[in-house]
């Protein structure tokens, strides 16, 4: 088993020369995405919009990496993994109407089921589809979207979160929402983004399922910008509220959430919680997430720190709250300098640990068998091309 353990640790220890590497201070080069959000929030991502009118933009994203797992019974698993793989591309005209198309691999098998088509492959499928149009009337920027739109609570959050290479936030990976849905949306801007509300009307469905019922989803998003300095500081308050249903039966699907994120060119901290009454497609449940996560540049603006913590709790329809918990730290160093042309190229070494109570481990009853040690060596790359 000790023989196991070195052997799984081999990746982590030759990280060490890399994240060195990415601290070594590059030979200054032009910005090839000028206006790109580059290390920090990824808008041309999230909302598929081109920097400048008139535009295409070619884009391309890639997670994956090696995690070694050390289980409470002592049992040791590693496995190579990949996480994200996107290509999209995202066009824009001088007057403000735009479309993107943005595919993603996933697995070929569904939830709850074992194989998917010819075994269980890597497939692509469509991860947003939709056009949009917009309008400028003084200090108020208005956007319609229609198609298979982003959801406007994690596509906000993630507006501000620069992590998304190592773990999805727990509102996509909990299962509390869906990162897009078929329907339109109404975004609304103000005061140079200070003010920013978006009221969406979606199946409820999400991407993975056709429409199964006769209600829609109405979800609210709100967020505000409390305080933005010269120095690049940014607090923002965030809200979202959806009355929804899903399934034949028309399941409630409600939710309800608040956050507070704090961005920095050099640090960003925020922290989340989202409720849903309604989970899973059962009426009777709910559930709870709350996550929390910082990072910081600590050594010639390359290498850093990064931590996340978070917990889901939910309550089946008869019985016991059940929960879990994941707590990440490490650090990370971004090899753009060595690397000229990528939108980012970060590299992720980190420690990471999951606890459940009884109810909610694999073998009901028995809490320490959903305790888990990890090791992770990840990788972030994306590339990109605006014609």
């Amino acid at each position: 088993m000790a023989r196991l353990h070195r052997i799984a640790l081999i990746p982590a220890a030759l990280t060490g020369a890399a994240l060195l590497v990415a601290a070594i201070p590059a030979t200054a080069m032009p910005d090839p995405f000028p206006g790109l959000p580059g290390d920090r929030a990824p808008a041309a991502e999230v909302w598929g919009r081109p920097t400048r009118p008139g535009s295409l933009d070619l884009d391309a994203q890639i997670f994956a990496g090696y995690h070694a797992t050390f289980l409470a019974d002592d049992q040791t698993a590693n496995a190579f993994v990949l996480d994200r793989a996107e290509l999209g591309a995202a066009w824009r005209s001088p007057d403000l109407v735009g479309a993107e198309l943005r595919t993603e691999a996933v697995r070929a098998a569904g939830p709850n089921r074992a194989l998917g088509v010819d075994g269980d492959p890597l497939v692509l499928r469509v991860r947003r589809a939709w056009a949009y149009a917009g309008v400028a009337l003084g200090p108020v920027d208005l956007r319609f979207d229609a198609g298979l739109v982003a959801d406007p609570w994690i596509g906000g959050l993630e507006a501000a979160y620069p992590l998304r290479g190592l773990a999805p936030l727990l509102a996509e990976s909990g299962g509390l929402f869906d990162t897009s849905d078929l329907g339109a949306i109404a975004n609304i801007a103000a005061w140079q983004d200070r003010l920013q509300l978006a009221l969406a009307v979606t199946n409820g469905e999400g991407r993975s399922q056709r429409e199964q019922n006769e209600g829609k989803s109405f979800t609210a998003r709100l967020g505000v910008t409390a305080v933005r300095t010269d120095a690049g500081l940014e607090v923002t308050l965030h809200a979202v509220y959806r009355d929804g249903s899903v399934g034949v039966g028309e399941a409630r699907d409600d939710r309800y959430g608040a956050g507070l994120t704090l961005t920095h060119p050099d640090a960003t901290l925020g922290a989340t919680f989202a409720y849903a009454d309604g989970y899973a497609g059962d009426s009777d449940r709910k559930a709870l997430g709350v996550e929390g996560w910082a990072d910081a540049r600590l050594l010639w603006d390359a290498l850093g720190v990064a931590a996340r913590y978070e917990r889901l709790a939910f309550e089946p329809g008869q019985g016991a709250e059940a929960s879990r918990q994941r707590v990440s730290a490490g650090v990370f160093g971004d090899l753009d300098g060595v690397a000229h042309g990528l939108r980012r190229l970060r590299l992720y070494l980190v420690y990471e640990a999951d606890t459940a109570d009884e109810g909610a481990s694999p073998f009901p009853g028995v809490a320490e068998a959903g305790d888990a040690h990890r090791v992770l060596l990840q990788l972030e790359a994306r590339a990109g091309r605006v014609f």
